[in-house]
């Protein structure tokens, strides 16, 4: 009897915590209340100081001889730990809160404790472990880069586009196959459900949610090239997230859907909708993803134009700004700056200085409503001998050398209303 009424109770709180996350069709959205992001119109223009919507704190990165960064590629941010691969060294280089280097890990091989084709790292800083994202593997180190464990990916997942964690036994991948060539022999399928979980111990897959499949995948390239060994690769095309991380809740975002999606606690909740329809477009105009709050959505618009994409330099972040108040459903044409920093000057006018604001590809944020800028110690130094640096950045400033590291932005973001009720 006790067993029966044990099993009766599981059952229910199962079925329970199903109907709890259930939701309505993807294709039932027309009428409902979620803020609609149409790419078609213009939007206001607001100037924004990064100060008026988020407290900024600078941190220096430590430079000594063991810190010394060339190409920081992967970042996992906690509050008091910074966690960045360096692709160029092939190293993992750990952080305090502060900017203090506490540990340099470099495990490059081909080994069976090593990684080779690393580009990504993640990390679960409350069991204290670091996943180096090298595929057909993800390798497991805690945080002095002893050797814990190899993750093998499923055969089906082909190109994991980053990790992210997601709790405990999770972490999240979007499986960006999609791979398409002017010639069949060379193309690759898109993986029309490409949203998984994957365990940490095993590697088992699960499949997030079936509303998340599409069924005619948009590429974000749209210029191929055939190179000497006859295989093509991409000539011009963008480069953009399909998840992006606000503590435990995952932002989902597929040029194929015309839904944005939540994934939180086990729930998939739509928060946003595109219109147009990229299916509907001649040439498709695709939201690239840039910061994800309880507050705000901050993403750009580019459009799949190959003339744009022939302008020198041309990046997805160089595209026009825009905010999403995710209370109100109000949208802006922003135009941020620091003020600290030269209140002039103009981030995507210059090549160097896109990641002064928050751009979260490849960067995965632990704490809710943060978000991270990353100020090249050059572009400090040549704002300082204009004169422009004023408070804090000013003083950091001051002490820096010409090939100091980089120093970190952390945004800590306010809420939307105490904006608007200074601002009107």
């Amino acid at each position: 009897m006790k067993t029966h009424f044990a099993l009766t109770v599981i059952s229910f709180l199962f079925a329970f915590s199903l109907s709890s996350c259930k939701q309505s069709s993807r294709n039932d959205y027309s009428n409902s209340e979620l803020p609609i992001i149409d790419l078609e119109k213009e939007y206001p223009v607001k100037r924004i100081d990064i100060h008026e919507i988020a407290d900024v704190e600078y941190i220096p990165l430590e430079t000594t001889d063991e810190s010394l960064l060339q190409t920081p590629n992967s970042w996992a941010v906690s509050e008091d730990t910074i966690v960045i691969f360096d692709v160029l060294q092939h190293s993992i280089f750990v952080f305090d809160g502060k900017g203090k280097h506490i540990q340099t890990i470099d495990r490059f091989g081909q080994g069976p404790e090593e990684y080779y084709t690393a580009l990504h790292v993640e990390a679960d800083f409350s069991k204290g472990e670091i996943y180096v994202n090298a595929h057909p593997k993800i390798v497991v180190y805690d945080f002095n880069g002893a050797y814990k464990r190899t993750i093998k990916y499923p055969s089906k997942i082909t190109l994991p586009e980053n990790i992210h964690h997601y709790d405990s036994d999770f972490l999240a991948i979007f499986n960006n196959s999609y791979w398409p060539t002017p010639e069949e022999k060379y193309a690759q399928k898109a993986d029309l459900t490409p949203f998984y979980l994957i365990n940490k111990q095993d590697g088992s897959l699960k499949e997030i949610d079936k509303r998340l499949q599409i069924k005619t995948p948009i590429h974000q390239t749209f210029k191929m090239a055939k190179g000497q060994n006859e295989y093509y690769t991409r000539l011009e095309g963008f480069n953009f997230p399909h998840i992006l991380k606000n503590s435990n809740d995952l932002l989902l975002v597929n040029n194929g859907l015309d839904t944005l999606y939540s994934y939180k606690d086990n729930c998939l909740t739509p928060i946003i909708l595109r219109t147009p329809s990229a299916h509907n477009m001649s040439v498709p105009k695709l939201i690239a993803p840039f910061a994800y709050t309880d507050d705000y959505f901050m993403f750009g618009i580019v459009p799949m134009d190959y003339e744009i994409g022939k302008k020198y330099d041309f990046d997805e972040r160089m595209a026009p700004h825009y905010m999403l108040d995710r209370k109100s459903g109000e949208i802006y044409h922003i135009e941020l700056y620091d003020s600290l920093l030269d209140s002039d000057f103009d981030v995507k006018d210059k090549r160097d200085a896109w990641n002064i604001f928050p751009h979260h590809n490849s960067i995965n944020m632990h704490s809710k409503n943060q978000a991270l800028g990353r100020y090249k110690t050059e572009l400090i130094l040549e704002k300082l001998k204009e004169g422009k640096l004023k408070g804090k950045l000013q003083e950091i400033a001051s002490q820096l050398k010409f090939d100091d590291n980089l120093v970190v932005a952390k945004f800590k973001f306010k809420k939307m209303e105490d904006y608007l009720l200074r601002n009107g």
